[in-house]
């Protein structure tokens, strides 16, 4: 559980710095890959954020880009009209927690994160 929420923490602090560079608000998240069949990251995930994260069917949408990509090169497909839509749904994990609650949670991270700065450098 704790590698869990560690990846939806620094996820979280991705977007707060992509956010703070960009100006532009996430409104929600699609996700792919292995552990994004993890449920309860997922969930953890949309708490942090404030946001829906949303799970295709198919989590392996990383390996389909680079099939159509390579598709495209060779000349099987020449134009996205002709690529077929995956079959399935998705799964949308919504956010269940209030902000008393996701303030908590960033403030015990960050004192962790602060706590965990210089180990490397420790003998």
């Amino acid at each position: 559980r704790a590698v869990l929420e560690g990846i939806a923490f620094q996820a979280s602090d991705v977007v707060g710095a992509m956010t703070a560079d960009t100006g532009a608000q996430l409104t929600a998240m699609r996700v792919d890959g292995g552990v994004s069949l993890s449920n309860e990251l997922l969930q953890y995930q949309a708490d942090l954020l404030n946001i829906d994260v949303e799970r295709p069917a198919d989590v392996e949408t990383t390996a389909a880009g680079a099939a159509m990509a390579a598709g495209f090169g060779a000349g099987v497909w020449k134009s996205i009209s002709e690529v077929k839509a995956p079959a399935g749904g998705s799964t949308t994990f919504c956010p269940t927690i209030d902000d008393n609650q996701r303030a908590s949670r960033k403030a015990s991270w960050a004192k962790a994160v602060e706590c965990s700065m210089g180990w490397a450098g420790r003998d």
